[in-house]
């Protein structure tokens, strides 16, 4: 009973979990922008700043009361006992006060100014009414009034109404004259309303009233100041800034409307300042000195402001002059605009000391408060310092230094499982590790462990409780997130788990470099410590860098081995390594953890004596024993892999160069750089990855760093001098190869100083020798350094980094023992430096090899001093460009970053702005992630994944399956796949067949009605099916060349075609032997099988059933082995395949766009800044690089090499592409004429042009004299006009007739008017004559000059056209310039097919879905050598035209994609932007990445995509799709169509 009694309470208590409520801050919905009134910048103030004077020296220096420091406004000091006089709080509660500062008169806002302006041009400047008349006052105020309209359309709208009121001469209200605002200086207006007037030449001009009553105003005047007779024409009307405010006050709210301004909120007059505010002092601080202190600008210059002010108010009283007074006004009006903005032009600026920093000065730029401290901030809970190597760390671990661990905390909050551990944490205190820092109780008290004893802490200790929070230090495992910088991509910052570690620095895998980009030469990286659970689960799961270890730029591995782990593994892996039983095991269990049990392999040689192989090490690393899933199945070429010989089997080679891997064990071939290193589809990670899952990946990753670590570290592996010792033989080779070229080259130069060097096509003289000698001099090296490669030893030390692909290449080989080679600069053989010579030690002209930066010794035997120079210049080059691109791409990669950020796919598989605005229907038409794509921008690759189905389902029990037996289960397996994706007509419902062939083809334009959402699942399974069958035709085919029944599908056409049309060989060709290892032939499978026929006929004692049933099983077993394919391995096949399928979906709230972003960005640093030349067509460049992006991504109209690729009719005729060439390109006079002579009389003076007749027929371009005349006739460049009259044209002979105006009799009107002229202005007549006697002459000479380039056919806009031609021998024309309508509708030429890399000309030409296929293609094109995904390409390009014209990534680009306020000023222009949103009275739903970072809000991308909703009780089948405006049109149409047809067969019957 006692015990009862005791255990009672115990039983009734019941751990429950505690309740926890996030304290979150209230989310803004939007932000509205607008313009404070006079009565809002007085009502806010808390005072009137009166006094310029800032410090009260006879009272301490205390703030002067009234002054712009007085303590109402605020405090800045950050001593204790300084408290803001209205609030009584310190500096870091007090949010600060504003005041007020009366101005005398009214100045002009200068951010508004360009608004003031636009308001008056579009308001009568008497009545103040907009000047529209009423009906397009109804039309403007009916578009603007519209619900749902952005802020393009509204812009686009008040650009109309200020078009039409600058056109309006006179108001239509009160009838006043109307002219033009003009700005005349900073802050000046005035208005010109008599420029129409003025400007008028009409003979009987009337000047209206308006006019008289303002030159009248200038009679006294005039009487005193004569001078003014001849400028007060020129007077406008001033429009100061009173004046204005009376004109705004004037207008209606419903005009105001009409300006684009809210009247409810704010009117015209708010652009005006009456009274300036004065900011509180906390935004303006003063920095206290000895017996001083430092004021802010904002500070001093709101001092001048009232001291002008009070000026300005003084003189006022007293009644001063009035030019005084207008010069103290617009003094202080200055004073007013540098507060505001100090950087406008025109602006005083102090020709001393610092610029001021005014309001706008401070909000923009770098260290601006959007991108200094909103949208970047420095932040709590990061440690930065040193890192190094530790190969002994797993991927996923980061080494903390115990210093940084005892620094940096985690809030852990206490219950009943760590309510011990945290105690002991609490007692260490913050200077023992692992201790803690703090305490957090759960009524929000707070206790800091660093002050207090010993006791005080163990007290802390035992009053914890649950709910309460320990600050403790950080421990092993705990979550942190590690990033360098620039951190270019989303691998630049990933989560790791901690191991806390003594010494100063952070230390990492060097598995882990690459997505980094770091090295150990002194980097520095940054740690943070996530502060939540929430923030850490998303942070392991999300960032963890087993789940980066693939790249999203294409899905390549970017985190596998490097360097010397590489080198490591490349020498484990040789074929002629052995290790004993004791040395083996050493090394696997060196490379396994503690706890993994080993599995040892069977040995590869058994006696004498047990010995294992280098490559079973990789079968344990792999598969360290047999409970392991992991069963890689591999064919890869190593590095050096080249098919040296016909019919060679990959897997024989000779240098062990192809690496087959069969259920994770290695059958031959190597481990180097392409099947451990990063950036291959074909490594062992990879595959272990895509099979196996990240864990299994993560793990081998971690043995290969332990064990290539290790292993080097036992066996050493450097570079010495006699590694780069070049042999005796290998330096006679290099002395005759470089004797031989510098011969050649001697006798090129030869010939071309004699004048018989032969132009190269589209070259001169020096370019063709240029091109000739430095392809000689390439040469040089590249044998040398193959020579080199091929008699150094396998164990060369340099030889063994470039044959692992560890570092550096043969080319660096041969460099170090053989020769340096050419030094290239510009893409040329250095040029000339000094006068007609690259260095004063060479002769002038000189073309030799040494002279032009040929560099014939090598590092080892050191470089002359000329030598020297010349790869110190080629060097300089290469760091100049990194420098320049550098800043080129990091500027392209944030206008990337800005202008994509905010995309994500949704639920509905679209991918939207944030505002909701479609920009793909389908993330990259497919819904593929490029992250998970296998093959080269696929999901699957095929080939492996059967050749890894067949290895794990092998079974020689297992029967092969007939062709149609695999068509038959292929089918079977597919339709319970198709079912889920059933073809629907859109608008009728109907079932349609789902593989139809119109659909396929595109012919039948009424089918595409048919294509929906699953057309890239549809086509994907129709992959799957066209990859089996083709395994089936391989098999029918086996089986018909040994004499079996093919068992083709009845219904398969397409495989009785392919079976049926093959044909096995009848006799052994070179080609069909296949080669061995050894070099030696071994027979091919169709000779073998003749072989075995000849056999079963010569075998005695066999009847013919026997014979022919041996021969059967005999031929089965051929087909097995050539072409088996079992059922569970088609099965696992297609199975496989579907998973795959489907796990590389791209996920809803997935960020696409800033991941597509950063996938151009990153590589794009990798790219070059030069032009290149187009392969094969010399003198023809083609801008490329970064260049090229940056004018593809700007939508520059103009770009600098524009292209257009027109497609031949006739490809393979060279006269053809001639002719076409000729239609297109420009063809001039000078190109048809022989002679230009001139002829001259007193009263006119004739030019002939003699034409070669033969040179015209040649052409073949139909080009006949008239039309050489007709070209003389409408050739602009002419500049003076040639009448027909004037043109005599006669067999092979143009003449053109000049003549001298001053003696044609009809012109004597015209010279009197022009004597008459020059006595007005006091010329002397006879010098006007000899000037016209001149003029003729120069008419005459530049008619002569000008005449050959006068254009008589070919396209204006082409500059030149040039014949491209393959190596299939097939022509096309390239032509530089524009005109893409004419050169496809040019005979000729195929129009479909020409191609041109103008967006804009696409654009215009074709259409916005050209242009958007142009922008993708172009980019792909340029950046093809960097292997991003196209659907990243297809992002951007859909971006620039989902609005429907082509929008560039600049800052208008922007303005017109986005509404955001926020986004914008982030982004450049920052003042320009908010004073457009204040003005706009725009409002800022705070919907984008930009905005929600700025406003300190979780944005709506990943995990904050979606938000938990209540359930409504309604199910799935109750809620009805609301039908699309498309589909009721379409819906109305059928109807119309359907009710067409009835009729039509109604009056048919009728009829009949």
């Amino acid at each position: 009973m006692a015990n009862d009694a005791i255990e009672a309470p115990e039983r009734r208590r019941v751990r429950r979990k505690e309740q926890l409520v996030d304290q979150l801050p209230k989310r803004f919905k939007a932000l509205k922008f607008g313009i404070q009134s006079h009565q809002d910048i007085v009502s806010q103030g808390v005072l009137e700043v009166s006094d310029n004077l800032l410090y009260d020296v006879e009272n301490r220096r205390t703030p002067f009361p009234h002054g712009p420091l007085d303590p109402r406004l605020g405090t800045s000091s950050t001593n204790r006992e300084s408290k803001c006089s209205t609030c009584q709080l310190g500096l870091q509660d007090c949010p600060g006060h504003f005041g007020h500062v009366r101005l005398p008169l009214p100045v002009f806002h200068i951010g508004y100014l360009k608004y003031i302006q636009a308001t008056l041009q579009n308001i009568c400047k008497e009545c103040s009414r907009v000047l529209l008349t009423e009906d397009e006052r109804r039309q403007f105020l009916k578009e603007l009034r519209r619900p749902g309209i952005d802020n393009l359309r509204r812009s686009a709208i008040l650009k109309r109404i200020n078009e039409q009121c600058r056109k309006v001469k006179n108001c239509y209200s009160c009838g006043s004259l109307q002219g033009v605002i003009r700005k005349l200086s900073v802050m000046k207006l005035v208005h010109d309303k008599f420029a129409a007037y003025n400007k008028s030449t009409a003979q009987k001009k009337i000047p209206p009233e308006s006019k008289i009553e303002f030159d009248a105003s200038f009679a006294h005047a005039k009487r005193y100041t004569p001078e003014l007779e001849k400028h007060y024409r020129k007077a406008m009307d001033d429009l100061n800034p009173l004046k204005v405010l009376n004109l705004f006050k004037a207008i209606s709210p419903l005009d105001c409307e009409l300006l684009g301004l809210d009247p409810s909120e704010g009117r015209p007059e708010m652009f005006l300042w009456q009274y300036v505010p004065a900011p509180p002092i906390c935004i303006r601080p003063s920095v206290a000195q000895e017996n001083a202190s430092n004021e802010d600008d904002i500070t001093s210059k709101l001092s001048e402001i009232i001291l002008y002010a009070g000026h300005l108010r003084e003189s006022l009283k007293k009644g001063v002059a009035l030019p005084v007074i207008m010069e103290q006004w617009e003094f202080l009006q200055l004073q007013v605009g540098m507060y505001v903005n100090s950087d406008v032009p025109g602006l005083y600026q102090p020709g001393f000391g610092k610029p001021i920093r005014g309001f706008c000065q401070r909000l923009k730029g770098k260290q601006g408060r959007f991108r200094g401290n909103l949208s970047g901030k420095r932040v709590d809970f990061s440690g930065r310092t040193v890192i190094s190597p530790d190969p002994n760390l797993s991927i996923e671990q980061v080494a903390v230094p115990q210093l940084v661990a005892k620094n940096l905390t985690y809030p852990e909050r206490v219950n009943f499982a760590n309510i011990e551990k945290l105690r002991e944490r609490v007692k260490n205190g913050p200077n023992i590790w692992p201790g803690a820092q703090g305490i957090i109780k759960k009524d929000g008290a707070k206790y800091n462990l660093k002050i207090g004893s010993e006791t005080l802490r163990e007290r802390h200790a035992n009053d914890l409780a649950f709910g309460d929070v320990v600050e403790r230090h950080l421990e092993d495992n705990d979550i942190v997130l590690f990033n360098r910088q620039p951190s270019l991509h989303k691998l630049s910052i990933m989560s790791h788990f901690v191991k806390v570690r003594p010494w100063r620095t952070f230390r990492l895998n060097e598995c882990v470099c690459t997505p980094y980009n770091a090295d150990f030469d002194g980097d520095e990286m940054n740690l943070h410590v996530p502060q939540t659970e929430e923030a850490r689960a998303e942070a392991i799961n999300l960032m963890g860098v087993k789940h980066n270890l693939i790249t999203p730029k294409n899905g390549e591995p970017i985190i596998a081995a490097t360097q010397d782990f590489i080198t490591a593994a490349y020498l484990l892996s040789d074929k002629e390594l052995f290790f004993d039983r004791d040395t083996f095991t050493h090394i696997c269990t060196q490379m396994l953890l503690g706890e993994t049990y080993l599995d040892l392999p069977p040995p590869a040689i058994i006696k004498p004596k047990a010995l294992w192989t280098g490559k079973q090490i990789f079968n344990v690393l792999m598969r360290p024993n047999k409970e392991s899933p992991v069963l890689v199945n591999l064919d890869a070429k190593n590095k050096i892999f080249s098919k040296k010989k016909d019919g060679q089997i990959p897997d024989m080679d000779i240098d062990d160069a192809f690496l087959v891997v069969r259920n994770s064990e290695v059958m031959c071939g190597r481990m180097d750089k392409s099947t451990v290193g990063g950036g291959k589809k074909n490594s062992v990670f990879y595959v272990i990855l895509r099979d196996f899952g990240p864990d299994y990946a993560a793990a081998a990753m971690n043995r290969l760093a332990k064990l290539c670590a290790r292993t080097l570290s036992l066996w050493g592996f450097s570079i010495g001098v006699g590694d780069v010792w070049p042999s005796g033989p290998l330096t006679e080779h290099k002395a005759k190869l470089v004797s031989d070229a510098y011969k050649t080259c001697d006798d090129l130069i030869e010939t071309y100083r004699q004048g018989k060097l032969e132009k190269a096509p589209g070259c001169n003289l020096e370019q063709t020798l240029e091109n000739s000698v430095s392809g000689i001099l390439s040469k040089v090296r590249q044998q040398a350094g193959n020579y080199c490669v091929d008699n150094l030893s396998k164990n060369n030390a340099p030889l063994v980094m470039a044959r692992s692909g560890s570092k550096g290449s043969d080319i660096n080989v041969a460099q170090m023992v053989a020769c340096v080679g050419q030094q290239i600069i510009g893409g040329k053989r250095v040029p000339d430096g000094f006068q007609d010579r690259s260095l004063p030690h060479f002769h002038k002209n000189a073309r030799q090899p040494p002279s032009k930066g040929f560099v014939r010794n090598s590092f080892y035997t050191g470089l002359v001093p000329t030598e020297f120079l010349f790869h110190a210049i080629s060097g300089r080059e290469g760091l100049v460009d990194t420098a320049v691109k550098t800043a080129e791409t990091g500027y392209m990669s944030r206008r990337l970053m800005k202008s994509l950020e905010d995309l994500s796919t949704q639920y509905d598989d679209t991918v939207r702005t944030s505002e909701g605005g479609i920009v793909q229907f389908q993330y990259g038409a497919d819904r593929l992630d490029p992250v998970d794509m296998e093959g080269d921008a696929k999901p699957v690759d095929f080939a492996r994944t059967w050749n890894h189905a067949q290895s794990i389902t092998w079974s020689n029990s297992d029967a092969s399956l007939l062709p149609r037996e695999i068509q038959e289960l292929s089918k079977t397996m597919l339709d319970e796949e198709r079912k889920k994706y059933v073809r629907r007509h859109l608008v009728t419902n109907e079932v349609l067949d789902y593989d139809d062939e119109r659909i396929r083809n595109g012919k039948d334009h009424d089918v595409f009605i048919a294509i929906d959402e699953h057309e890239s699942a549809r086509v994907y399974l129709n992959t799957i099916r066209d990859y089996i069958a083709e395994h089936a035709t391989k098999l029918a085919r086996a089986r018909k060349a040994v004499g079996l029944d093919p068992c083709i599908p009845a219904d398969d056409d397409r495989m009785k075609k392919a079976v049926d049309e093959w044909k096995p060989a009848t006799k052994v060709s070179s080609s069909e032997m296949e080669i061995d290892a050894f070099g030696k032939p071994r027979k091919s499978f169709e000779y073998a099988l003749r072989e075995l026929r000849r056999e079963l006929d010569g075998v005695d004692g066999l009847d013919e059933d026997a014979r022919q049933e041996r021969a059967q099983v005999m031929a089965q077993a051929h087909v097995d082995r050539v072409a088996k394919v079992s059922e569970r391995t088609l099965r696992q096949f297609i199975q496989m395949c579907l998973h795959k399928y489907k796990r590389a979906r791209v996920e809803p709230g997935h960020a696409v766009g800033a991941v597509g972003a950063q996938s151009i960005g990153e590589p794009g640093t990798q790219m070059t800044l030069k032009t290149f030349h187009f392969a094969g067509v010399a003198g023809m460049s083609i801008t490329q690089g970064v260049p090229r992006i940056k004018e593809i991504i700007n939508a520059s109209k103009l770009i600098s090499t524009p292209v257009i690729t027109c497609e031949l009719e006739n490809k393979v005729d060279i006269k053809a592409a001639r002719i076409v060439k000729g239609r297109i390109e420009k063809t001039y006079i000078s190109d048809v004429v022989s002679y230009i002579d001139d002829e001259w009389l007193p009263d006119v003076a004739k030019i002939t042009l003699q034409v070669d007749m033969q040179v015209l027929s040649d052409m073949q371009l139909g080009i006949t004299m008239k039309d050489i005349a007709d070209a003389i006739v409408r050739a602009k460049k002419l500049k003076l006009k040639v009448e027909p009259e004037d043109l005599r044209v006669g067999g092979d002979r143009v003449e053109v007739i000049i003549r001298n105006t001053w003696q044609d009799a009809t012109a004597a009107r015209k010279a009197a008017k022009v004597r008459a002229t020059a006595i007005e202005k006091g010329q002397a007549v006879s010098t006007v004559m000899d000037e016209s006697a001149a003029d003729f002459q120069l008419r005459v000479n530049f008619l002569k000059r000008m005449l050959p380039q006068v254009v008589i056919s070919g396209y204006p806009e082409a500059s030149r056209a040039i014949i491209q031609t393959s190596e299939q021998n097939e022509h096309k024309v390239l032509v530089e310039g524009y005109g893409l309508r004419a050169c496809m509708t040019t005979e000729g030429v195929v129009g479909t097919k020409c191609v041109s890399n103008s967006v804009m000309e696409c654009r215009d030409v074709l259409g916005i879905e050209a242009a958007r296929t142009t922008i993708a293609k172009e980019i792909e094109s340029v950046m093809s050598y960097l292997g991003i995904d196209p659907r990243h390409m297809e992002l951007l390009a859909d971006v620039m035209t989902y609005k429907g014209e082509i929008l560039g990534i600049t800052r208008f680009g922007m303005a017109k994609m986005r509404d955001s306020v926020l986004q914008l000023a982030s982004f450049e222009k920052t003042p320009d932007h908010l004073f457009d949103a204040a003005a706009g009275m725009k409002k800022d739903r705070i919907q984008g990445v930009s905005e929600c970072i700025i406003m300190g809000q979780s944005m709506s991308i990943g995990t904050g995509a979606f938000e938990v909703v209540r359930r409504l009780g309604i199910r799935d089948h109750q809620v009805v799709p609301k039908p699309t405006v498309f589909e009721d049109a379409w819906r109305k149409q059928e109807a119309t169509t359907r009710k067409a047809r009835m009729e039509k067969r109604r009056s048919g019957i009728a009829v009949a």
